[in-house]
């Protein structure tokens, strides 16, 4: 039988490649429901919000400020 190598890879913003280009924060746009997005973790963040307008707004929002902006909506347990 074949011996496979396994490849760990940390998904982590600062975490090397291709790891990095994986994680949520990575400066990867996209453009849904003809919003566009700058990255995974602002469209993701922006869910927690309703209004329209500010949906966009955080979807604009590089990673680390959705993040940090989006914190502060999730209801703490």
């Amino acid at each position: 039988m074949e011996e496979k190598e396994i490849l760990i890879v940390n998904m982590f913003r600062d975490a090397p490649w291709p790891g990095n280009i994986l994680s949520n924060f990575s400066n990867t746009p996209f453009v849904i429901d003809g919003i566009n997005c700058a990255c995974t973790e602002s469209f993701i963040q922006s869910l927690k919000i309703s209004d329209i307008s500010e949906q966009k707004t955080f979807c604009s929002f590089g990673g680390e400020q959705a993040w940090e902006t989006g914190s502060k909506f999730t209801e703490q347990v």
